[in-house]
Formats: structure tokens, C-alpha cells, sequence
């Protein structure tokens, strides 16, 4: 190379540093105006505003840390304890305006990102041994690797990824055998570019480096008062959501990218194929999909605009989605689009028929009625009256009301939903900042249903789930059944952050916890959610998912306000527990569901994956997450039948798609061990009634 060349190279070299430099120091500028502001703001509308200090310190880099590297994917140990080292030095920086720390992180990971795809790159070259024998461990206090080890996890990822990839798009009748070295090169080229995408996505984005750093900082900051408090980019509140609930036709979910960058379904349309599959909840992550015409698309590669594009496309109207639960688990859901049309009534209902005929109704989300959804009439409790009538002339005796995985929704639905099944008072005591607390009370006086009732729910039922529980079993309405529920009672409000009612921000908005949800008795289901009368052993059980394992958690509070309120006679729980706690003790399916929750919860520690072929291939068919695994607690009973009310047919069962949605709810129902335990607990109520 000549002499001119080296100092035109050099020269270009000098100039793209000196444009990523300007860039940075404008972001740095930018980013810390922001993190002033959002405190500023915070603090003015926050229902318990936090001091800066070291404690909130901690909690803004710890939350920082998880967002940006939640795997030990890119820091060593050693950069590890050099960001540690100027942790407690982030609440002085905060105050005095500086960003110091912002400023090293966004250094330190844009080289991170570039020493991972070199690394990517090599492993493209690299041949793999699939019958060596090693593990990839992901332990909870030990997520980070060594700086002489940094390379080789990534190979051991890699590796893992290219297994896991092959098993999981394989006959099964073909996996007694290893792949064959044509099919595993594919399959590497395929993880590596996958892999190297994502790595792309975040440099390529707006912004850039400095702008993804920057956001997942201000998130942590605004999560340093409380979980639920969290800061949304101009970007974020309006890009692509999915839009796929206004189409003609659609598969009626919409999703918006949560702060790690993944696409996250915040809500599902009622009566749509995802509402009507009993198998997507709001909070859920869409990880891929594939369309008919067998296209993979990895969502968090993908732009807005090519995302919108896959989604619209004819060749998807029918999709296999990967989606992620909460709690960790992946599964497929197969939705085909459908026309999402007025009906005169989107709430389900099944007929348990045994001993008593009993209702069954699974409610996913408190939905409500908004401006764009015609079809959403008045929203669910509307829509639950309407069936209540229907189930009352079928002749039920009793109802299950179903809101495991519901994490909410509309309040104002929670209440009126409660309105139904008492006569008149509290529901609950809604206290905000700056404002007298106030008794939310039900809206109308009768009753809709006065029978039986059991509210079944689970650690994920959060929010407006819980203010219904809660109202009945304040009003001794219902037993409510299953596991203490999520423990989240505090209410949210939208702002610019700036802290008016901006309808267009440039800096972006805040979801600001302004106040907080208490029982008629004055005292809040914060933190411990709504303990149920009649525990019945769930998969997840022990999982740290609750409000509580959330360090920024606000506290359980009570409140001193006079509400009228008028309980029902007390229910016969004592005698109820005691029949269901006999039954159990003998249940070998709930023998088999403590055993799963416990190695749910172990893994949720510490993950050892072993990388040999053999041995990968059976723990990946004896993970607590498979199919097989996650379904070996099922046993065939004959307590019940679960069968679709008349009324309910002609809408259910008019096409081939819905008569195949509805049999797998229908099977899914009459082996679930939780309902049948609901099904045995309303027949004793109700046999207890009629002594």
C-alpha cells in the first residue's frame, strides 16, 4: 500500500471515530437532559416518590445491567466489576447532572458488539463436534464469563443454539440419529446469521449504539421507583404495533417492543383467533413465526416496517408462532387470520357436566370498550352479563370463573364486573396522589348471578384480576382458588416527560405509578397479592415472578377511609379446605405438579445444558418446559364433561377452524387437574347448601 493510501485510509478511519465521537457526545448530552427531566417528573407525580441515593442507585444498575446483557452474553467478569465499580456513583452523577458512567457503558458495549461478531464471524469457519462432551451454564450468580473464556462461551452457544435449532425442526423419528455434517453447516450458517442480525439491529437503528444504551438507561431509571413506572421513547409509543386488529382480516393480537427489544403482545382482541386459541396472553413475547409458505421470520431482526410487511403479506395468513410465556416457557400457537366481525356476545363459555351441571368461563383480559373497536360494545362485563343469562337458562348450578394468566386490564371493567355478582357497595378504595381516596362502588344495584361461584386463579392473574377476586372474597362471594396471585394494586398514568398532557412528545412519555388500589377493608393486595382460600398446587408456584421478587416493588400499605360495605354470610371454607386438602393428598396429579414446580424453579437458578448430541437430546424432551414434560401431570378422570352450550354453537362451530380451536379448549379443560379440583370444590358447596 502507498503512502497516500495509508493516509487516505487513515484519514477515513480518523473521521468515521471523530462522527461516532460527535454522536456520542450529543447522545450523552440528549440522554442526560432526559434522565433529569424523567426525575424531575417522577418525582412530582409519583404515588411514593424515591430518594437519590445509593439504594436507588442500585436499583438503577442493576436493572440497567439485566436489560443490556440479561444473559452474560457480552460482559466479562472483569468489565463487570469495573461497571460495579461506579455504581454507587450513579445517584451523584444523576443530581449533578452528569453522565460519566452512561458514557464509559456506551464505550464499552459498542466494543463488545463488535468483539461478538468477530467472534460469530470465526465460528462461521469453526466445525463442531456435536458428540463432545461439555455444558453451557447459565447460573443466576455466575452469568458471566471469564475474559479467557469469553470466545469459547460463545462457541458453547453457538453450539447449543445449533442443536436446540435442529431438534426443534426435526421429525421426531429422525432424531435417534445425529445430523448429518451437511445438514449441521446449514444450520450453523443459519444460527450464525441469526445471531450476527441482531447484533446489526442494534447498530443500525436510529440512534445507533449510543440511543440503545441511552434508552435502556432511562428505562432503569424510571424503574428505580417502582416497576411499573417505565419510560417510553417517541419511537416506541408510536411504531409499529402490530395494527393487526383493524384489518379485514387478522389474527387479532398487537404488539409493541418491550425494553429488551423484543416484540411483546399488549393486547389481544377479543373474539380474534389469538383471543379464541386460550393459548396467547398479553405480556407474552412473539419470539418467530412461519408462514404457510414455510418463511421464518425472527421478530427481534426484524425492522418495523419489514415486520408490518410479513404480517400483512397473503402468504401469512395462516402462522405458526414461537412465542414465550412469562414464565419462561416457549410453544408454538398456530393461528390462522380470520374476519374479526360484531358478534353479539365474545365471552366463552363451556358446560361442565357431572355430578352438577356446572358453567365455565375463561376470561384472558379485562377488555373495554375504546374509540377504534367498534366491536368491543360496552367491554367484558357487559359481555359477561350477557352469558351469565344463557348459563342460568342451561341450568347451571354452579360457576367457575376462570382469570388464571389474566393480567389485567381495565379497572373500570374489574368493577363492573364485581357489580354482577353482588347487589350493591364498595368494590374498592382507588387512592391517587394529590386527591381525596375514594370508594369505587358497583354502578347498578341486583344481581346478575347469585348461585355458587369459585374464582380460579394463578401467579400470573395480576392487577384488575385481582380487584375481582379481591371484592369477592371481601363480600364472601366466592372461594377463590389456586395460588396467591402476581400482588400488583397500583394504577399508572401516561405523560410527556415533561409532565403535561403533550398529545406529541419529542423526548417521549412516562407511565407514571400515581396511585395505588386498596380492599374494602383499607388495606392493599400490593406485594402479596390476593391468598387464595383454597390452595391448589400449580407449575408455577415457585417461580420469582411475583411483585415481591421485583427489587424496585413499592410496599403493602393500608388506608384509613369509610366505605359501606355489607359481606355476604360467611362461606363454609374451613369445611370446603377440608375436603379439597383429603383429596389432594391423594391426587397423583398434583403430586406431579409439585415435582415440576420445584424443577421449574431450580432451573429458573441455575441452568446446566449439556452439549453432547445424546444427552442434549434427551434434556431437551425432559426440560420442565417441553410438551411432554409440562403435560405429564394430566390424568383422564370422569368427574365431568366439558361440553359447548347450545347457544354458543352456531357461533363456535361455524367453521373448520373454530370446531378445531374449540376441541382442543374443550380437551384442554377436561384435563385440567385445577379445574377438576374447581369442579369437585363448587359440588361440595353446593352440596353443602342444600343440607
Amino acid at each position: 500500500m502507498t503512502p497516500q493510501l495509508r493516509f487516505i485510509k487513515f484519514l477515513g478511519s480518523f473521521l468515521l471515530v471523530m462522527l461516532a465521537l460527535i454522536d456520542c457526545l450529543a447522545q450523552k448530552t440528549a440522554t442526560c437532559e432526559l434522565v433529569d427531566k424523567i426525575i424531575t417528573t417522577t418525582r412530582d407525580l409519583h404515588y411514593e416518590s424515591r430518594s437519590i441515593d445509593d439504594k436507588y442507585a442500585t436499583l438503577v444498575f442493576d436493572e440497567f445491567l439485566e436489560s443490556l446483557d440479561p444473559g452474560g452474553k457480552y460482559f466479562t467478569k472483569q468489565e463487570l466489576q469495573k461497571l460495579q465499580d461506579s455504581k454507587t456513583a450513579i445517584d451523584d452523577q444523576i443530581t449533578e447532572g452528569r453522565c460519566e458512567f452512561l458514557e464509559f457503558t456506551t464505550a464499552l458495549f459498542s466494543q463488545k458488539l463488535a468483539q461478538v461478531n468477530t467472534q460469530l464471524e470465526f465460528l462461521k469457519k469453526h466445525v463442531f463436534d456435536v458428540h463432545k462432551e461439555e455444558l453451557l451454564i447459565y447460573q443466576k450468580d455466575d452469568l458471566f464469563a471469564d475474559k479467557d473464556g469469553f470466545s469459547d462461551k460463545w462457541r458453547r452457544i453457538v453450539k447449543y443454539k445449533i442443536l436446540n435449532s435442529y431438534i426443534s425442526n426435526t421429525d421426531s423419528l429422525l432424531l435417534a440419529q445425529p445430523p448429518k455434517a451437511t445438514v449441521l453447516k446449514k444450520i450453523q450458517q443459519e444460527v450464525i446469521e441469526r445471531e450476527i442480525c441482531k447484533l446489526e439491529a442494534i447498530k443500525s437503528a436510529e440512534g445507533g449504539v449510543p440511543q440503545f444504551v441511552g434508552n435502556k438507561f432511562l428505562k432503569a431509571i424510571a424503574f428505580g421507583f417502582d416497576p411499573h413506572t417505565v419510560y417510553l421513547s417517541p419511537d416506541e409509543k408510536n411504531e409499529f404495533e402490530g395494527d393487526l386488529s383493524k384489518e379485514a382480516f387478522a389474527f387479532g393480537f398487537e404488539m409493541s417492543r418491550n425494553d429488551r427489544g423484543e416484540m411483546e403482545i399488549f393486547q389481544i382482541v377479543p373474539g380474534s383467533p389469538a383471543w379464541n386459541s386460550n393459548s396467547m396472553n398479553e405480556g407474552d413475547v412473539v419470539l418467530s413465526a412461519k408462514n404457510s409458505n414455510g418463511k421464518i421470520k425472527l421478530f427481534d431482526c426484524l425492522s418495523s416496517a419489514e415486520l408490518d410487511e410479513f404480517m400483512r403479506s397473503k402468504e401469512t395468513n395462516f402462522a405458526a408462532f414461537n412465542i414465550r410465556k412469562k414464565n419462561g416457557k416457549e410453544t408454538t400457537v398456530k393461528l390462522h387470520k380470520e374476519k374479526i366481525e360484531v358478534t353479539e356476545n365474545i365471552i366463552r363459555s363451556y358446560l361442565l357436566e357431572g355430578e352438577q351441571k356446572i358453567g365455565y368461563i375463561y376470561l384472558p383480559s379485562f377488555y373495554t370498550q375504546m374509540d377504534s373497536y367498534d366491536w368491543l360494545a360496552n367491554g367484558c362485563g357487559n359481555d359477561v352479563a350477557k352469558e351469565l343469562i344463557q348459563l342460568k337458562r342451561a341450568g347451571i348450578e354452579g360457576l367457575i370463573f376462570d382469570v388464571r394468566n389474566n393480567g389485567g386490564g381495565s379497572m373500570f371493567e374489574a368493577i363492573r364486573l364485581a357489580g354482577l355478582f353482588i347487589d350493591y357497595g364498595a368494590i374498592c378504595i382507588a387512592d391517587s396522589k394529590g386527591e381525596d381516596a375514594e370508594s369505587l362502588k358497583d354502578m347498578s344495584r341486583g344481581i346478575a348471578y347469585d348461585g355458587p361461584l369459585v374464582v380460579l386463579q394463578n401467579p400470573f392473574s395480576a392487577s384488575a384480576s385481582e380487584l375481582f377476586a379481591a371484592a369477592m372474597q371481601d363480600y364472601n362471594r366466592a372461594v377463590i382458588v389456586g395460588a396467591p396471585s402476581y400482588g400488583k394494586s397500583t394504577a399508572q398514568n401516561i405523560v410527556a416527560v415533561d409532565g403535561t398532557n403533550s398529545f406529541y412528545s419529542e423526548d417521549g412519555y412516562l407511565k407514571v405509578t400515581s396511585g395505588m388500589f386498596y380492599r374494602v377493608d383499607g388495606k392493599s393486595h400490593q406485594r402479596e397479592g390476593i391468598a387464595p382460600d383454597i390452595k391448589l398446587p400449580g407449575l408455577y408456584d415457585q417461580l420469582e415472578y411475583r411483585e415481591s421478587d421485583v427489587s424496585s416493588a413499592l410496599m403493602q400499605r393500608t388506608i384509613d377511609k369509610e366505605t359501606y360495605f355489607e359481606p355476604m354470610d360467611p362461606l363454609p371454607i374451613a369445611h370446603l379446605k377440608s375436603l379439597s386438602d383429603a383429596r389432594l393428598a391423594d391426587d397423583l396429579a398434583f403430586e406431579n405438579l409439585k415435582d415440576i414446580s420445584k424443577t421449574i424453579a431450580e432451573w429458573q437458578n441455575k441452568l446446566v445444558i449439556p452439549l453432547a448430541y445424546e444427552k442434549f437430546r434427551s434434556y431437551y424432551f425432559s426440560t420442565p418446559f417441553s410438551e411432554e414434560y409440562r403435560t405429564s401431570f394430566e390424568v383422564a378422570h370422569t368427574l365431568f364433561k366439558a361440553e359447548i352450550p347450545e347457544h354458543s354453537k352456531d357461533q363456535l362451530l361455524d367453521t373448520e377452524t373454530k370446531q378445531e380451536l374449540n376441541k382442543k379448549a374443550l380437551e384442554k379443560i377436561n384435563k385440567d387437574p385445577q379445574v377438576r379440583a374447581s369442579f369437585q370444590i363448587i359440588n361440595d358447596l353446593i352440596n353443602f347448601n342444600k343440607k
